[in-house]
């Protein structure tokens, strides 16, 4: 961890407890359980923000046609040879592979892992 400056942090007493337990359990320090801690949430909170950007995209079908036209001129620019994905099925099961839903996450992010 690269050298930081320190700050005060006023937190309730039972709020440090856990913490100091938890830092225990992973054999690491307050400081840097406290980091990979707000690591993560900025982690869910930005695919939580990510999620519901793009369900309110899918809500507005006049900017979904005009995105999905956007990307038919950049996806023939792209010419990367690869196949091209207009199954959106197939989309949302490859997504689903590669992006665990957000209570996965939630659990994940409790794990520090």
């Amino acid at each position: 961890m690269a050298p930081t400056t320190s700050a005060l942090v006023r937190i309730p007493k039972d709020t440090h407890e856990l913490l100091r337990d938890l830092a225990r359990e992973e054999q690491t320090t307050l400081q840097d359980l406290l980091v990979r801690a707000v690591e993560a949430y900025d982690r869910a909170h930005m695919l939580n923000a990510t999620a519901l950007a793009y369900t309110a995209l899918q809500a507005d079908p006049s900017v979904l046609a005009e995105l999905r036209e956007e990307q038919a001129v950049l996806d023939s620019s792209l010419m990367d040879g690869l196949k091209d994905l207009d199954d959106e099925d197939e989309l949302a099961a490859m997504y689903a592979e590669m992006n665990p839903p957000m209570s996965s996450l939630n659990s994940t992010v409790g794990s520090f892992g």
